[in-house]
């Protein structure tokens, strides 16, 4: 079972039959405008307790917004706290770091994924990985966590719970905004130079879910508000039209599950909330590093005569990366089918955002004509991959299959052949445009 309790918000007691949710409940006491400075987030996510049900994707989702929020909006690695399995004193110290470090100007996310309970009294509490079911003596309260988070001077603030709650400490009657309106530039300036202090959840009175492979290992709510992020192409990004389009899709991906799960987005109560937003601002130049991995045969003609050929393909990349604003490539080799574990560390030590690898098969056989004996065919295959978290995933592939050119006599020498391939692979990248890889690279670069 799983809940992130919110601190925005009194809990409700959330019941249901599903074998993995977020609602547990304790009955029993127990860009255009220079309105925002440094941007700072603290990332909470809760796996392993002591006391408590295990849960499974905590970790993984805060490690994949971190990653994105580096990537994609400008966060600095030393503004992100990233706290895993984080006990009472972690969670405190984090949100009092927050406000020492951050300034009047400044931007703050909190994202909270771990257990959580409430009493009789209706007290919530967020629950470190030390605390105990039998009391609340280690838990952290809401009016605990408010009241930190109103200690933080930032001008803009967002909490971000994947919660089982009611939402009565909400602003109540806000009204649904226009999409239309949001994207404009003068939203933007005229929200970002007000304050915000906005709220989050996953849910409003239902359960919500710990998730599983269906949603690439995170919880529901968090595998759409990622990729909403991650798919952005816009300079900036509201909080509010970011909570309407997962709000959205959660619902539709849980219409199934006994009831479903609708998000909410809602300025928090008493907080000084001017009616601003929490804006995600994308970098002006997006810094960025890929890894183009030459997937060597071990076997076949291109092993033993490829060497020319690969060195064309390669120099192709090289030439298509050149003049990319923030772009930085790295060229490396390795043996034919390597793993995607290995993929996996290689990014990691590399500190890859993206990998290209790619391969080529060959073979030369006897296709007489009254030109020539044979002819040199020639297939070209590529993977890209990124980054979730730790671990690489393939995003797409592209083929150019069958390229050929024609052999006048096939008794040739090992130099020959291999001057045939590297011919062959001139060939295929003359025409590059055509056969559509240039397209392809430049989605991935560019």
């Amino acid at each position: 079972m799983r809940i992130l309790l919110s601190i925005i918000i009194t809990l409700i007691f959330c019941s249901s039959s599903f074998a993995q949710q977020r609602g547990i409940s304790k009955v029993e006491s127990s860009q255009s405008e220079d309105k925002t400075g440094r941007q700072f987030a603290l990332l909470i996510g809760n796996n392993n307790y002591q006391d408590w049900d295990p849960l499974k994707t905590a970790i993984r989702d805060v490690e994949r917004l971190r990653d994105v929020l580096l990537k994609r909006y400008g966060y600095k690695n030393k503004d992100v706290i990233l706290v895993r399995d984080a006990r009472r004193s972690e969670i405190l110290g984090g949100l009092d770091g927050l406000r020492r470090r951050s300034g009047a100007d400044d931007k703050v996310l909190v994202y909270y994924a771990g257990h959580g309970v409430y009493d009789e009294g209706n007290d919530g509490y967020w629950v470190p990985v030390e605390g105990k079911r039998e009391n609340n003596y280690d838990h952290i309260s809401n009016a605990d966590i408010l009241n930190r988070l109103g200690s933080i001077k930032a001008r803009h603030k967002l909490l971000v719970s994947d919660s089982c709650f009611s939402g009565n400490l909400l602003t109540r009657g806000m009204m649904v905004q226009d999409k239309s309106q949001l994207q404009k530039p003068a939203y933007f300036i005229e929200k970002n130079r007000l304050k915000s202090v906005q709220g989050f959840s996953s849910g409003g009175d239902q359960p919500v879910f710990d998730g599983g492979p269906k949603w690439e290992g995170n919880s529901v709510f968090a595998y759409h508000f990622i990729a909403q992020l991650e798919a952005n192409q816009r300079p900036f990004l509201s909080s509010t039209e970011l909570g309407q389009r997962v709000t959205e899709l959660v619902s539709n991906d849980t219409q199934d599950m006994g009831r479903p799960q609708a998000p909410i987005i809602q300025s928090i109560r008493n907080q000084g909330d001017q009616g601003g937003e929490f804006f995600f601002e994308r970098q002006k130049r997006l810094s960025m590093k890929i890894g183009s991995v030459y997937l060597e045969p071990s076997k076949g003609i291109i092993s033993l005569s490829g060497k020319g050929a690969s060195k064309v393909i390669s120099n192709k990349i090289k030439e298509m990366s050149q003049g990319a604003d923030g772009l930085t490539m790295v060229f490396n080799r390795a043996s034919e089918g390597i793993g995607i574990d290995k993929i996996s560390s290689y990014m990691r030590k590399k500190d890859l955002d993206a990998v290209i690898a790619w391969k080529l098969g060959g073979k030369i056989i006897e296709e007489p004509s009254l030109l020539w004996q044979g002819m040199a065919y020639m297939d070209l295959e590529m993977e890209y991959y990124s980054l979730k978290g730790t671990r690489a995933q393939l995003q797409d592939t592209f083929f150019i299959k069958g390229e050929r050119l024609p052999i006048q006599d096939l008794d040739i020498s090992k130099y020959e052949t291999e001057k045939h391939l590297e011919e062959l692979a001139e060939k295929l990248v003359s025409h590059w445009n055509e056969n559509g890889a240039d397209s392809f690279l430049r989605s991935i670069i560019e």
